[in-house]
């Protein structure tokens, strides 16, 4: 898995927050010192956030089929013609 990018915009005002399917932009408001400890509290809890979706997912499908509902999982990526063999494999 990718390792979770964090950058401020060019604007200098939002913070962008990527990896796998979550792509987030986020602004704060306030004090310039609050903005800071604002963005950085995001940035950190932001490293762990998907891996702990991920690790839900068992639970929360568990929950769906107890009340006869099914769940679905989408993928929403490219793949390029010699990733083909791989993708198939990993789904």
């Amino acid at each position: 898995m990718d390792l979770p990018q964090v950058a401020l915009l060019p604007d200098g005002r939002r913070l962008h927050l990527q990896h796998g399917p979550i792509d987030l932009v986020i602004e704060a408001f306030g004090e310039r010192e609050e903005v800071g400890a604002a963005y950085r509290q995001a940035r950190d809890r932001f490293r762990t956030v998907l891996g702990e979706l991920v690790e839900e997912l068992p639970q929360l499908m568990r929950w769906l089929h107890q009340r006869g509902v099914r769940g679905f999982l989408t993928f929403n990526v490219l793949v390029f013609t010699d990733e083909l063999k791989q993708a198939a494999q990993l789904l």
